[in-house]
This record gives C-alpha cells, sequence and structure tokens, in this order.
C-alpha cells in the first residue's frame, strides 16, 4: 500500500479550500471596515465644517448687526440732522473745531468695528460727502478719492437715491487713494423717507472674511505642506462663499 502523508494532493486541495473559506470572509469584513470607516470620517469632515460654518456665521451676524446699530446711532445724531438740511441756518454751528470733532467720531466708530476699510455719510441732496478726511464734493469725491468702475458707481448712486433700511452690494474691486481694495458696500438710510437726504455707506473689507476664514482652519491644516515659512497659504481644495445675508457656505473642505 502506497503511503498517504501530508503532502498528498488530496491534503493540499482540502487545506487550500478551507482556506480560501476563511480568508474570503476576511477579506469582505476588512473592505467593509474600511469603507465604514472612509464614511465615518466624512461624516464627522462634514459635521465640523457645518459647526464652523454656523460659528463663523454667527460671528458676521453679529458684526452686521454693529453695522446696524451704528446707522442708528449716527440718525440720532443732532449734527447729522443739521447738515442733512439743505439751508445755511447751521453753518455757524459747524466751524473747523465741530468739524474736526465729528470727524473724529465718525473715525473712531468706523475702525471700532474691526472689519471695515472706511466708511462715510453722503448727503446726495447737498452733493456732499463727509468722511474722516474731510468733507467732499460728491462727484470729486469719487473721482478722486474712491474711485470705482463705472457700473459699480452708477448702481451705488441710485442706491443712494433711494430708502434703503440696510442693503448690502456685491463685493466690488475700487481704488482708495490709489490703492486696490475689494470692498462690500453697505448702505443704510438715516432718515425714513422715500429720499433720504442722508445715508450712511460703510465698505467692508474683504480680507476680513479671509481672515476669520483662515483662523478657523488654521488649526486643520497647520503643519501641512500648505503652511510655508509662517504665511498660510490655503489649500487648492479650500473653498469658501459667503452670500450678501452674510452667511458662509462650505469651509476647510
Amino acid at each position: 500500500m502506497r503511503y498517504k502523508g501530508f503532502g498528498s494532493g488530496t491534503f493540499r486541495n482540502i487545506f487550500l479550500s478551507y482556506t480560501a473559506i476563511l480568508i474570503i470572509p476576511i477579506i469582505v469584513f476588512s473592505s467593509l471596515n474600511v469603507q465604514r470607516n472612509m464614511m465615518e470620517e466624512k461624516q464627522q469632515q462634514r459635521q465640523k465644517q457645518a459647526a464652523d460654518a454656523s460659528r463663523i456665521a454667527d460671528l458676521v451676524d453679529n458684526k452686521l448687526n454693529e453695522l446696524k446699530n451704528m446707522g442708528k446711532m449716527l440718525g440720532n445724531e443732532a449734527w447729522v440732522k443739521k447738515l442733512m438740511q439743505n439751508t445755511n441756518v447751521y453753518d455757524q454751528e459747524f466751524d473747523l473745531f465741530k468739524m474736526l470733532e465729528i470727524r473724529k467720531s465718525l473715525d473712531n466708530d468706523i475702525n471700532s468695528l474691526g472689519i471695515l476699510s472706511f466708511g462715510m455719510v453722503v448727503f446726495p441732496e447737498k452733493g456732499q460727502v463727509l468722511t474722516p478726511w474731510g468733507i467732499y464734493p460728491e462727484d470729486r469725491f469719487f473721482q478722486g478719492v474712491a474711485v470705482f468702475d463705472g457700473q459699480t458707481e452708477r448702481k451705488l448712486q441710485a442706491a443712494l437715491a433711494e430708502q434703503q433700511y440696510f442693503k448690502i452690494m456685491p463685493p466690488a474691486d475700487m481704488k482708495l487713494w490709489g490703492n486696490g481694495k475689494r470692498v462690500i458696500p453697505v448702505l443704510q438710510s438715516l432718515e425714513v423717507v422715500n429720499h433720504p437726504r442722508a445715508v450712511l455707506v460703510l465698505f467692508i473689507d474683504s480680507a476680513y472674511f479671509f481672515r476669520l476664514y483662515a483662523s478657523f482652519c488654521r488649526d486643520r491644516i497647520q503643519g501641512d505642506r500648505h503652511v510655508v515659512a509662517g504665511r498660510l497659504d490655503l489649500p487648492p481644495n479650500a473653498q469658501r462663499a459667503w452670500s450678501p445675508s452674510g452667511r458662509f457656505g462650505r469651509l476647510c473642505v
């Protein structure tokens, strides 16, 4: 009789069959486990994005409320009510020192908000613009100080002529004293009539939103290849969306 040991073909076939039976479920289970982990990681990422978006939206909404409050405060100021009058009755009250005081107060209000490039009070009937730098004829101001493209300026002029409770215009490129900036104009009438005689115009610095976005994403990508020599470069797939309502979309994707 021929001896049949562990090296026989029958045993090898049985061994390989049992091995396959054991390995296939392990492979399937491992694949399912990897897929589940990936789905859980994506879900966590989406939750973090939603939480960041909500936190940033709350911060932006708070800032927008501060802008509204500034408009309400200025609308109650005696000097605004007097300067909007298309008459010279109050001219003697507004001497050099009084105007310096008003300009300084306006400058402090603008800087205290921390998100504005600049701001001004426009008196459409008088064709004047009051800024922290002085008071200008409206046409001269938009030709030499704050220069927008023709289409943006026309939209801004049209909005100034109408009652605006709190109007946020689309972002626009402009030059302020010759320096390029990207801003978001915000208009608020200081008089509740169809054609207000005084309008507060504030220009949100778009860079504020980038800094706000970057501050939330910095911790996630710190040490990543996108942080070079202490300078934050956003990853190619990082996205930020801001709508005129002040709400943010996808963040740190």
